[in-house]
């Protein structure tokens, strides 16, 4: 962004670089929650907050985590419920998210 101040006619225009918070989109896909309320009542506040998303390995041990500082519940998809199979209840979930950093567990 340029802008130019009361001396720029001397000193030429300023450039200033502004970091603008976007929320970006990030999809979830068949994990599971930790907690037994946490998501219903992240879902019914429907306001910013923060999570944390890790990738695990076959024996369930955290390898690599993702801190999301501002995250927003946009899309929820789940299977029809029958209870007479062992299906995921939840699918897939889309965040809007803001403020991701990378940890490396491992």
């Amino acid at each position: 962004m340029t802008y130019r101040h009361g001396l720029s006619f001397l000193e030429g225009e300023s450039i200033s670089k502004f970091h603008m918070d976007r929320f970006v989109p990030v999809t979830l896909e068949q994990g599971t929650v930790a907690g037994q309320k946490g998501l219903h009542q992240w879902l019914e506040k429907g306001k910013p907050c923060a999570m944390e998303v890790s990738l695990c390995d076959e024996k369930g041990v955290p390898v690599l985590s993702w801190s999301i500082a501002r995250a927003l519940p946009v899309k929820l998809s789940a299977p029809a419920f029958d209870a007479s199979t062992n299906s995921l209840s939840i699918e897939s979930l889309e965040v809007r998210a803001a403020g991701i950093s990378i940890k490396h567990l491992a």
